[in-house]
């Protein structure tokens, strides 16, 4: 159980530099908290920022989940919430960028462990996948557990289902990401747990062996001084990006 759980994690949460799902949200309600729109647009563009990941989970290509080259004025300008939500994911995964130092620092951090080994070395191409979890269990512990995005995952928005992907499938999504980001818990915990077993039956295998150091090395890459001044460092400059947009907007407006 708890491998096909990590399993679907890997998949869904790729090697390129980006942000995985709590941080996205996270940095979701930093902008709408800047942006005073209405409850119901609210829970339509959070559904949007969220939908992106599910390409794998429901096989689908990237191309049609993540715009390229997406702008905040791109993002400000769209007229529909759950759409303008997708560009947004496009654009943090656009903006986020891990320099060469922190990936350094993350494999000095677990050489040695049982991830990365002279035996299984192709394992360090996980690094950034491991760094995309530690990110979202620093936001967790920083003071937002982002548990309220929980009550946004369950309406099926009209723009969802143009990419053909089913009814059940779209909730079976939506209690995935309720359980390991949005439950309260954790998200190296929940990954470690063992939710999800009514969902087996779209998590696909993959040739990695003791999937069980993933959840430990998650916690102790979380824990790295120079990691958590990163992801901190790199959120103050979204809230920037985001304050400085918006101040010109309003500026021309």
């Amino acid at each position: 159980m708890f491998k096909k759980v990590i399993t679907f994690l890997i998949l869904t949460i790729t090697q390129l530099d980006g942000a995985s799902e709590l941080t996205h949200a996270y940095l979701a309600k930093k902008w709408l908290d800047l942006n005073k729109k209405s409850e119901e647009y609210r829970g339509a563009f959070m559904r949007g920022t969220l939908f992106p990941d599910i390409r794998y989970f429901a096989s689908i290509s990237r191309e049609s989940t993540h715009d390229k080259n997406v702008t905040l004025h791109d993002i400000a300008s769209c007229k529909d919430a759950f759409d303008a939500g997708k560009k947004f994911h496009a654009f943090v995964d656009e903006f986020i960028d891990k320099p060469k130092n922190i990936k350094k620092e993350a494999k000095n951090q677990l050489r040695g462990t049982k991830i990365i080994t002279k035996q299984a070395p192709v394992l360090k191409k996980y690094i950034v996948m491991l760094l995309k979890f530690a990110e979202d269990d620093i936001i967790f512990a920083m003071n937002d557990k982002c548990a309220d995005i929980a009550k946004y995952l369950g309406p099926l928005d009209a723009t969802m289902r143009t990419f053909n992907v089913s009814d059940q499938k779209l909730q079976a999504w939506y209690l995935l990401l309720k359980s390991i980001y949005f439950s309260g818990t954790i998200p190296s915990t929940a990954i470690a747990g063992d939710a999800q077993k009514d969902l087996v039956d779209f998590l696909k295998p993959i040739p990695i062996h003791e999937l069980s150091q993933f959840a430990p090395n998650i916690k102790s890459l979380a824990q790295n001084h120079h990691i958590q001044n990163y992801t901190k460092e790199r959120l103050r400059d979204f809230d920037k990006t985001f304050k400085k947009f918006l101040k010109k907007q309003k500026k021309i407006s």
